[in-house]
């Protein structure tokens, strides 16, 4: 479903920040909106357009997979930064060192935050994205299904003619040398799978450039018993097993009705494909020893590119959007 584009000129968080120091003085920022999204960004207005047009094709996709629209109807809100030293002015002490993330305003209505908007980390507002769709269709749902379905639909790109491709690798390293711990997996939560990114690696440099995860055992070998688990990683090749493989995705439809109803995953394994945890784990690593991942491309949902528009935040909208940030 398309929304209505939106041009209110102060959005109805600002109702709720109650500041007793500006950050207007020492930050400018850009409002970009599109059907889907009001980005707050300190980059170029362009830079805003070019993330929005990428964002908003995903978009599309990913609300007719799952026949939703975002939460409210409404946009949802980004707030995105030029770079990691700028962010980490902002960013509150429980997201660590968290690039990309969703967290909620004080209105309780999630907020996307990204470090940068450069054109090969669009992919990461595309993920932020869908795990607010997930968080709100399929609450319920154990934390590693939203996780890696958020994962999988964050790799959707236009491939032109009117189609998506869907399915590649996102931008890291997926070769772990440490034993895939299902049952681990099955019982994280959002700040579990947070965690062991951090101890493990960090997806990027402070420039943004890529960097593969070393998750040899070696790597792993000081970082803990309750973070040696490389979750993001498991998370996303279990979703492409089910997705693609030819053995379960013939039943992901089921699987998937399952997880949102709020089933225990190793329930859901046995009675959707009557398989235990322990042999889902073996065709997983079989899976994940292939040479290359499976993709494939599906009509594009968009009628037409969107056409974002763009002004300058207001200081009063600037002020909100950090203050969506920092929680303060």
């Amino acid at each position: 479903m398309l929304f209505t584009t939106h041009r209110a000129a102060v959005v109805s968080a600002i109702t709720f920040f109650v500041a007793a120091t500006s950050y207007a003085a020492d930050i400018k920022m850009s409002v970009v909106t599109s059907p889907g999204f009001e980005l707050y960004t300190t980059d170029a207005p362009d830079k805003g357009k070019d993330a929005l047009k990428f964002i908003e094709a995903a978009r599309a996709n990913i609300l007719a997979a799952f026949h939703t629209e975002n939460p409210d109807g409404k946009p949802v809100r980004i707030v995105a930064f030029r770079n990691l030293s700028e962010l980490e002015q902002y960013r509150p002490a429980n997201m660590n060192s968290a690039h990309y993330y969703v967290q909620p305003g004080k209105d309780g209505k999630p907020v996307i935050v990204l470090m940068n908007i450069k054109p090969d980390t669009f992919e990461f507002g595309v993920r932020q994205f869908a795990q607010v769709i997930l968080d709100s269709a399929a609450p319920g749902a154990p934390y590693w299904f939203r996780m890696g379905v958020a994962q999988l639909y964050s790799t959707l790109q236009p491939a032109g003619g009117g189609k998506m491709k869907f399915g590649g690798g996102p931008h890291r390293s997926y070769k772990s040398g440490a034993a895939f711990d299902l049952v681990t997996l099955f019982t994280i939560d959002a700040r579990a799978a947070r965690e062991s990114d951090e101890a493990l690696s960090t997806i990027f440099n402070s420039e943004g450039q890529h960097a593969a995860f070393d998750t040899s055992q070696g790597a792993l070998a000081g970082v803990g018993a309750g973070l040696s688990m490389d979750y993001t990683n498991y998370a996303w090749m279990l979703t492409h097993m089910l997705v693609f493989h030819d053995e379960y995705r013939a039943k992901w439809g089921a699987f998937v009705g399952a997880m949102a109803a709020g089933n225990e995953t190793g329930a859901a394994f046995t009675a959707v494909y009557g398989k235990s945890v322990n042999q889902v784990a073996a065709d997983l690593k079989l899976y994940a020893a292939r040479p290359g991942l499976v993709t494939i491309t599906q009509p594009a949902k968009l009628d037409k590119p969107v056409s974002p528009e763009a002004r300058a935040a207001t200081s009063q909208e600037a002020d909100a959007a950090i203050a969506w940030v920092t929680t303060k």
